[in-house]
């Protein structure tokens, strides 16, 4: 594909041309070689209308058992949300409020829960990186550790 870029005037299809530039901007393969598009000559419009109005430019496609990554990247997108939420920046500094866990071993609400500002050493995203793989670690480990019912 690339090769044809160098020629001083390429022929192709519409759908030829819309493949080449999200190849090129999108998932940056450097299709096009850095050439754009100046002047279009369009022959048989109708036919590009009509004809090819079913045809469409296919990037991906599916990858079997994706869907079973949902409840995971849900989880990660929740951790991700509750830890951003505990961060303050105050005085140029950067905390993570830290409260322990509002049930005790007995799934009994806590009553004495006390919030902790800890300073955060490294960037906001290394530390939300770092929690949200410490907990999903937890959460696949820990399948059978549950919250005792009543």
């Amino acid at each position: 594909i690339k090769i044809r870029y160098t020629a001083a005037i390429v022929y192709g299809a519409a759908s030829d041309f819309q493949g080449d530039i999200l190849r090129d901007e999108y998932s940056k393969l450097g299709t096009r070689n850095g050439r754009k598009c100046d002047v279009a000559i369009v022959d048989e419009v109708d036919s590009m209308l009509i004809d090819d109005r079913n045809h469409i430019v296919m990037l991906s496609s599916q990858m079997p058992a994706m869907d079973q990554l949902e409840p995971l990247l849900a989880a990660i997108w929740i951790q991700i949300g509750e830890v951003a939420k505990y961060i303050e920046e105050t005085n140029g500094k950067t905390y993570f409020i830290q409260q322990p866990d509002i049930f005790d071993n007995m799934g009994e609400v806590r009553l004495d829960i006390a919030t902790q500002a800890v300073e955060i050493k490294e960037s906001k995203e290394d530390f939300i990186k770092k929690c949200t793989e410490k907990h999903l670690r937890k959460l696949i480990r820990d399948i059978d550790q549950k919250i005792p019912e009543k």
